[in-house]
């Protein structure tokens, strides 16, 4: 008897609950553009689900995987938790609401005559969420990000909550070329889900989300521009630098189309960066996209008559610099450097490095701090191993940096920051970036 109770009530799940709305509920976006009234696509990230209904069922697919596949039940075992108890009690919730669904708003879609009304509704909404908070604040600070972090790039950053969730949302902007500004154009979602099982998504429009450091000084040059594909990645990558003021971190969003281009373009002509860092992640798919990149940004610098380096970097020993910022989450903090060149001299030893992080490139001698630090020497050169010896005061430990001859071996040098407690929100990320 329990287990025909157990099965009439998943056959309720199947038949009463559209998929559709559970799929957006835990971020998934439907791509209007790629989809048709039998077949609609949804996107999370880089995935994508087909979703359409067969014989009265909501049903769908992953054109990427054979085995991701089937009815809301299906889905919720494979994209929310594995434990078929805990789908039940999530899904129990939806059998009392009414089911003549239809599509949100916020969803992606092709440009249209009601676009610019939409972009108004979007700027509006944004501003209405509350500053990052709460579990939204708690999971950043889970995966490593510091509250010092977060403060300095807060505008661009808030909380968004949907029924019982509460997400983290990175604003992204469109440049609107015919009134040469940027614009709140959707966010980017990134949440702990149900039962710590994170999820990613997107509300509105992409384009690129711009993280610009509170104190930048916007009467001096922009340093370099730092290309992410995930805010949280951006956010990594720059307190792995820790924080330059005169650099943007960008976020790409997990890809780039039309208006992502035509908004890093429009960011890398007003800021004429003395550099861009292309850091995207380290597997196969980041390192295709890397090179797509570097082949877009070069035709666009030589075809403008533009002069800055681009440089690709990609985190050593993780897949993006949110797993390397979690390897020493509780740690010292790392940085990262390569010498390119040493060179002797009757009273110095002199030596070219490169932050592997930010990618920029230094010279620095005896007696001289390195680049980024305040008190952290190279002491000498050690003949023996052929590496350079650093010294250091304080809280920073002595370390070692590998010469070229080491077969492209790199030395650490790690050192703390205080904590600091998390700050009053700041104002809205379109009247601040100053760009």
């Amino acid at each position: 008897m329990e287990n025909t109770r157990n099965r009439d009530e998943l056959q309720c799940f199947i038949r009463d609950i559209p998929l559709p709305r559970l799929l957006e509920d835990h971020g998934w976006e439907l791509d209007r553009r790629d989809s048709s009234r039998n077949a609609m696509k949804y996107r999370a990230g880089n995935d994508v689900l087909i979703v359409g209904q067969k014989e009265g069922r909501w049903v769908y697919f992953n054109p990427l995987n054979k085995e991701d596949n089937g009815t809301i039940v299906n889905f919720g075992l494979n994209h929310i938790d594995p434990n078929l108890g805990h789908v039940r009690q999530m899904l129990r919730p939806y059998l009392g609401e009414p089911q003549n669904w239809s599509p949100s708003r916020n969803l992606m879609t092709s440009p249209a005559a009601g676009e610019r009304e939409e972009k108004t509704e979007l700027r509006s909404e944004w501003k209405n969420l509350p500053p990052l908070q709460g579990k939204a604040s708690n999971y950043l600070q889970a995966r490593g990000i510091r509250p010092e972090t977060l403060q300095t790039y807060a505008r661009s950053i808030r909380t968004e909550r949907i029924k019982h969730h509460e997400n983290i949302a990175f604003a992204h902007v469109r440049f609107l070329e015919d009134q040469n500004v940027f614009q709140i154009s959707g966010w980017e979602r990134k949440g702990p889900g149900r039962d710590s099982k994170s999820f990613s998504g997107f509300s509105g429009n992409k384009g690129i989300a711009i993280f610009a450091h509170k104190d930048r000084d916007p009467n001096q040059p922009t340093a370099q521009i730092h290309l992410c594909e995930a805010s949280i990645d951006a956010l990594s990558k720059a307190q792995l630098d820790e924080l330059p003021r005169q650099d943007f971190y960008v976020s790409l969003g997990g890809g780039w189309g039309r208006e992502t281009e035509r908004a890093l373009t429009a960011l890398i002509e007003r800021q004429q960066p003395q550099g861009i860092v292309i850091g995207l992640d380290a597997d196969g798919t980041g390192r295709i996209k890397s090179a797509e990149l570097q082949n877009l940004l070069t035709q666009h610098r030589d075809s403008n008559g533009n002069d800055y380096e681009i440089l690709t970097v990609f985190p050593e020993g993780a897949k993006d610099w949110n797993e390397l910022l979690q390897q020493f989450f509780g740690q010292p903090h790392l940085h990262t450097f390569k010498v390119e060149t040493i060179d002797q001299t009757q009273e110095d030893v002199i030596a070219t490095i490169r932050d592997m992080h930010t990618g920029k490139l230094h010279v620095s001698a005896v007696g001289l701090p390195l680049p980024g630090t305040s008190d952290v020497h190279i002491l000498g050169l050690d003949y023996e191993q052929q590496n350079l010896m650093l010294s250091s005061g304080g809280e920073i430990k002595t370390g070692t940096l590998y010469a070229p001859d080491e077969q492209g071996k790199q030395g650490v040098f790690a050192e703390t920051f205080p904590a600091q407690p998390f700050p009053d929100p700041e104002e809205d990320v379109e009247n601040n970036l100053e760009i």
